[in-house]
């Protein structure tokens, strides 16, 4: 039985070592876990499978497959699971140096909102190929043959450069400095993509309501080209009337410096004047009420056909024997004390006898 036992419990202990190698043999061939993404190229000239994949220069996966598709080419990248891709990120194909392969650049890293998940696609108009030297060797081959025979021996580019090294000659400060405020205008206007988006959008429609109303600024224009020509054809007299304006201007300038002293009394006075209208603009706005009507009742009293002025007068409400004058007249000798003796309704004590004078005079005349 100790034998038995011994076998057994050495079996169980090779079967644990066994499926421990093996897991740890799947583990090993399967490798962490990775997402897999499609980007689209127009070119992949000089990348290879095994290229390297970073992000900001951290190496964070590697090319997977290179397969032609249509005029393109899509590249199969596998990139760390727990590297996050942002879904509107772009790529582009990158040599750190000559001797060097290239690697794909994802960019920029992911800070926040969605991500590309396995099986996600990186569009051809978020990627860019870098130019090889057939291509750059092509495009100044181009220039060369275009700036060819502008002159006899190529001498335009020559002044060219000339011209232009003595007109930046001992300017690089001021091109400095025109650089960095292009900068910061550039910067100042960063973040504010709503309100220019919001500026464009009336621009066009103040263009729109232009266009329909071209008929009216054809005629606005007409009409201000009539006037201009008009104008140029006055123009020794426009110019003799702004020669009068300055003049006066420069004599009303003179009669002020000469005069300053006159002028701010006669300020101060009017303004005291204008300060006593305002007291009494009661009495103002009643005079304005009644003068139309005085000089209505005085206009009446002339006869154009006898040429005589006919007043009728009421003695015994105007003239000395009137309540009234009588009322004033006491109250400017004895004050108020004159309400018991005569009163401007006629019920003073000597009212009365006062009024009796009055009998004698016809009532009119």
């Amino acid at each position: 039985m100790k034998a038995l036992s011994r076998r057994t419990t050495g079996l169980m202990a090779g079967a644990i070592a066994a499926l421990v190698v093996i897991a740890a043999a799947v583990v090993l061939l399967r490798g962490e876990p990775t997402t897999h993404l499609t980007v689209q190229f127009t070119d992949t000239t000089g990348l290879y499978v095994g290229n390297d994949v970073q992000i900001i220069g951290v190496t964070v996966g590697k090319v997977d497959g290179i397969h032609p598709h249509g005029t393109g080419v899509n590249v199969d990248i596998e990139v760390k699971a727990n590297v996050p891709i942002a879904r509107t990120a772009g790529a582009v194909i990158m040599q750190g140096s000559l001797v060097t392969d290239r690697f794909v650049e994802l960019t920029p890293a992911y800070t926040k909102g969605p991500v590309l998940k396995d099986g996600g696609t990186i569009r051809v108009e978020n990627t860019r190929s870098p130019a090889n030297t057939d291509d750059i060797m092509s495009s100044l081959d181009d220039l060369l043959i275009a700036l060819k025979g502008t002159t006899k021996d190529g001498r335009s580019i020559g002044d060219l450069l000339d011209v232009g090294s003595k007109q930046f000659d001992g300017k690089g400060q001021q091109i400095a400095d025109a650089l960095s405020a292009t900068s910061q205008a550039m910067s100042t206007l960063d973040g504010h993509e709503e309100d220019l988006t919001a500026i464009t959008n009336n621009l066009d429609s103040l263009v729109g309501l232009l266009a329909t109303r071209d008929k009216t600024l054809d005629q606005l224009v007409t009409n201000v080209t009539t006037s201009t020509s008009a104008l140029a054809s006055q123009r020794t007299e426009l110019d003799k009337t702004l020669n009068s304006l300055v003049q006066l201007s420069a004599t009303t300038t003179t009669f002020v410096q000469d005069n300053k002293t006159l002028i701010g009394s006669n300020l101060a006075q009017a303004a005291k004047t204008l300060q006593i209208a305002v007291d009494n603009k009661a009495g103002l706005a009643e005079a304005f009420d009644l003068n139309p009507l005085v000089a209505e009742n005085l206009w009446r009293t002339y006869d154009p056909v006898t040429k005589r002025t006919r007043i009728r007068v009421i003695t015994q409400e105007t003239g000395p024997f009137s309540n009234v004058l009588r009322a004033d007249f006491c109250k400017a000798f004895l004050g108020t004390s004159c309400d018991a003796i005569t009163n401007t309704d006629g019920t003073g004590l000597l009212d009365p006898l006062l009024d009796w004078p009055a009998t004698l005079i016809p009532r009119r005349f």
